[in-house]
């Protein structure tokens, strides 16, 4: 293994490193969706596509390893899969239970194993591929460059056409990352805004979770002081539900952002807020977990890999604000953040711990929210597939399909602590929390939203 070159954690994955050495089911490192074809799937084909999407993304050639008791990566020259099973499906059960397997089992990094595929014929005849990636190297915005690419590649290979250039090397975006992590300059400056920014966030951030006062677990917490309900304590089950924001609502959206200049992701991301903050009494700070696009360049931002960098949003909600007025400071906010990722996770919560008695982003990791943007060929449906068991009490995943504008979206609740009924009861308000800041976004929320 001499001669290769190794890369400690940068910031994405050290985050997801925490998440998972913490929680009780390992199951949470992976993300795990399918991809449906409405014509019959070339299985040898897409066998193909696979392993030359392996070939042409390096974050799926990462091998971890323990270096002088060190997390460290590699890049192997090559990798692929040689077999992929088939399945076909004849009942519903069958298919649970084979989502419930597939899902159970991480994959393993250390063997250099970052993708896992399963071809499928689903219940009503047509195929499809079932993927399990590492969070590693893919969180979801990553997802949707690999799924772009492994596509392109796939119609490349049917039709005899040329392949699109490679979406760029994710070692490189590896080294910058170290790089940065050397510059002391660049860390001193990054320690000092976290400071400055928990000095300015003086009260911790409440749960945002979607039962509030109507759970008889949160008040038993709430009561022995521990409102933040630690997800380390959670060990109850997880239901996954699917609900849609509607397309003329996601539209007015879109006209609106555009009108506004903001992005659409921190718009839902903000709505969201929002709703959680009117169903937990108007609780001023919120903390939810985004995900998003934190990249310097194109080349990076195409590359495969960990293009999303996370940080927990203490976000505030001024009820006598305007919407406008709140997601504009908070859209500001967020631009800062991500600009201050070069502090480690166990410094942040260092400093976090000084200031509050206790680290919120290991505690607080309550809700996180995607926006997957994956402009599917016609003929291709994409689904995001819940983890089962696992650490976060809500999980929101927003994919967006561009020919209806329609956005699904995945809650994955903990059932010890939210029942169906308030979450659509919560859905049905988070809609209509939309509706209304689209329609006054000038006024004031308490004005607005009663």
């Amino acid at each position: 293994m001499e001669g290769k070159s190794y890369y400690g954690l940068n910031y994405s994955q050290d985050l997801v490193h925490k998440q998972v050495s913490i929680v009780l089911f390992k199951r949470v490192q992976n993300i795990l969706f399918s991809l449906k074809f409405e014509k019959p799937l070339n299985r040898e084909l897409m066998h193909k596509a696979i392993n030359l999407l392996i070939e042409r993304n390096d974050c799926l050639r990462m091998v971890f390893t323990k270096r002088k008791f060190k997390l460290m990566q590699y890049f192997q020259e090559k990798n692929s899969i040689n077999h992929i099973p088939y399945l076909v499906f004849d009942t519903v059960a069958e298919r649970t239970s084979f989502i419930h397997k597939f899902r159970s089992g991480s994959t393993n990094p250390f063997k250099g194993r970052m993708l896992e595929v399963v071809f499928a014929k689903d219940l009503d005849g047509k195929d499809q591929v079932y993927i399990k990636i590492s969070h590693y190297v893919a969180d979801l915005y990553g997802v949707s460059l690999l799924v772009n690419d492994l596509l392109n590649i796939y119609a490349s290979l049917a039709d005899g056409t040329e392949m699109p250039a490679p979406k760029g090397s994710f070692e490189e975006v590896l080294a910058k990352d170290v790089s940065n992590k050397e510059n002391k300059d660049l860390l001193e400056r990054d320690r000092k805004f976290f400071e400055d920014y928990l000095e300015k966030h003086s009260q911790p951030p409440m749960y945002c979770g979607l039962h509030g006062s109507g759970s008889d677990y949160w008040m038993k917490k709430k009561k022995k002081g521990l409102f933040y309900v630690p997800f380390r304590f959670v060990t109850c089950s997880t239901e996954g539900y699917m609900m849609n924001v509607p397309s003329a609502v996601t539209e007015n959206v879109m006209k609106w952002c555009n009108e506004n200049e903001l992005p659409l992701s921190t718009f839902f991301f903000y709505a969201f807020a929002v709703a959680t903050s009117w169903v937990n009494g108007k609780e001023k700070y919120q903390s939810p977990l985004m995900l998003v696009d934190n990249r310097a360049t194109m080349n990076e931002r195409n590359c495969g890999g960990c293009k999303v960098q996370s940080i927990g949003l203490y976000t505030e909600v001024d009820w006598e604000k305007s919407f406008k007025e709140n997601i504009q400071r908070t859209f500001e906010e967020q631009n800062q953040l991500f600009r201050h990722t070069k502090t480690s996770y166990f410094e942040m919560e260092m400093m976090q711990h000084k200031k509050w008695g206790y680290p919120m982003l290991s505690q607080v990791i309550n809700f996180c929210y995607s926006y997957i943007q994956t402009a599917m060929p016609d003929g291709v449906s994409m689904q995001v597939l819940t983890n089962g068991k696992g650490s976060l009490p809500a999980y929101v995943a927003l994919q967006h399909n561009v020919r209806t504008n329609e956005i699904s979206v995945i809650y994955d609740i903990q059932t010890a602590m939210t029942t169906a009924s308030q979450l659509i009861d919560f859905h049905n308000n988070y809609i209509r929390v939309i509706e209304r800041v689209i329609a006054c976004s000038n006024e004031s929320l308490n004005e607005v939203i009663q």
